[in-house]
């Protein structure tokens, strides 16, 4: 126990999890990846996704192909600046990351989310990645106006003016 206490960063892949309450208590844990963990982080009668919400020195969180709705856990990550929930048909909600001021990087590609203006507050977002969201706003209003966030230079897979 007393290495993963000194861990910084955790790769699981192509497995099956029931839970994540094992990551509490990990302050040193700086970086989290999971792919293709299907049965994580959406467990029947287990909010175990509250777990990342605990690390506050997490700094990249990568979650891919991963069961999930929303990224609410997020938000209690103030140093977060990278965040991946790409391939996940199910997740249809960003408001977990509004107001993450150090955020840089955001990759929903995949999704089923519906808008991205929750990302309106995040005043260091440089990239946003949604290529293959079907359910995104379409016309003027899909890639809503940041009004914090004059930074950004990548919405989609392409360059973009600064919005």
């Amino acid at each position: 126990m007393l290495l993963l206490q000194k861990t910084d960063e955790i790769i699981l892949g192509e497995c099956v999890l029931t839970s994540l309450e094992s990551l509490k208590g990990l302050e040193r844990l700086t970086k989290v990846t999971f792919w293709e963990c299907r049965d994580s982080l959406h467990c029947r009668g287990v909010t175990s996704q509250d777990a990342l919400g605990e690390l506050r020195n997490l700094r990249v969180v990568m979650l891919r192909g991963v069961k999930l709705t929303n990224v609410d856990s997020l938000k209690d990550c103030p140093m977060l600046e990278f965040a991946t929930a790409s391939h996940s048909k199910t997740l249809i909600s960003l408001d977990g990351l509004f107001g993450l001021h150090r955020l840089k990087s955001v990759n929903v590609g995949s999704t089923s989310i519906t808008s991205i203006r929750s990302l309106s507050a995040c005043v260091s977002l440089e990239e946003v990645i949604v290529s293959g969201c079907r359910h995104l706003e379409s016309g003027k209003h899909k890639y809503h106006q940041y009004s914090g966030s004059s930074r950004v230079r990548r919405v989609g897979s392409r360059p973009t003016q600064q919005v």
